[in-house]
């Protein structure tokens, strides 16, 4: 990925936080369609390792990616708990499999951190400390879309 930051995270706007084995992330909620229990996903022959395939979603074709590998870090782990976060983004659609959606927040900039220089890249928009909660790295949900 390159070594380019987002854009700042909006202040004062709600955030959905999920869950990847034990590390924590957020999308914006503007940008969250919707989220749905696991549905049948159809493979696709030589997409890249994070496109876990396309599930049909009330006729339209969502492709799936899944987070964990989308990041280049451990997959999610599949249970009763996974769910698929359906991403808009000019009116297309894409799906981010999840190990769990833990809760929505609204985030301030006292809360928000810039990410280190050496973690920098198209993706983490900064790390987000919210009091009884892991550190959550605030993604650019726009960056699936690339």
């Amino acid at each position: 990925m390159p070594s380019v930051r987002a854009a700042p995270p909006p202040i004062g706007q709600r955030w959905l936080r999920v869950a990847i084995g034990n590390d924590r992330y957020a999308v914006e909620l503007l940008r969250v369609q919707e989220v749905v229990r696991l549905a049948p996903i159809i493979a696709m022959r030589g997409a890249p390792p994070s496109l876990l395939g396309v599930m049909n979603l009330r006729g339209r074709v969502v492709p799936v990616h899944d987070l964990g590998r989308w990041l280049r870090r451990q997959p999610a782990g599949i249970d009763e708990r996974t769910r698929i976060v359906v991403l808009e983004h000019h009116d297309e659609l894409a799906g981010l499999l999840v190990s769990a959606v833990t809760d929505v927040v609204t985030l301030e900039a006292r809360q928000i951190e810039p990410t280190a220089a050496s973690l920098r890249d198209r993706t983490s928009m900064g790390i987000a400390r919210t009091p009884g909660a892991p550190p959550t790295v605030l993604l650019d949900a726009t960056a699936v879309f690339e």
